[in-house]
């Protein structure tokens, strides 16, 4: 049997290393790729756990909380001629105590 020749087999030697090379270079990047991931993952996390801030201007639905009721001030006058200070019920101009004191 004939020994093949010293050209070919330093070719195929260098080959080898070549690809040796490129399979620790592609080992590194993935270490890299995995961490890159992991960080992105945590990140994602912390930021769906998060309140957004001003969550409730946006205007698209499905991606913003539920805008609060708008709070409205009672439209009734006090004794003193002064405007009331609370808070309207819900589907009315008055508070509780003038509602029912507008009623009559």
């Amino acid at each position: 049997m004939l020994a093949p020749p010293n050209a070919e087999l330093e070719r195929t030697d260098q080959l080898i290393q070549q690809i040796t090379e490129i399979r620790t270079k592609v080992a590194v990047l993935q270490a890299e790729l995995d961490g890159l991931l992991r960080s992105l993952s945590e990140q994602r996390g912390a930021l769906q756990k998060a309140p957004q801030p001003f969550a409730y201007l946006s205007d698209s639905e499905g991606d913003a909380a539920p805008k609060p009721a708008a709070t409205v001030r009672c439209a009734a006058s006090t004794s003193n001629g002064k405007r009331c200070t609370r808070s309207a019920e819900s589907g009315s101009r008055y508070c509780w105590q003038h509602k029912l004191a507008h009623s009559r």
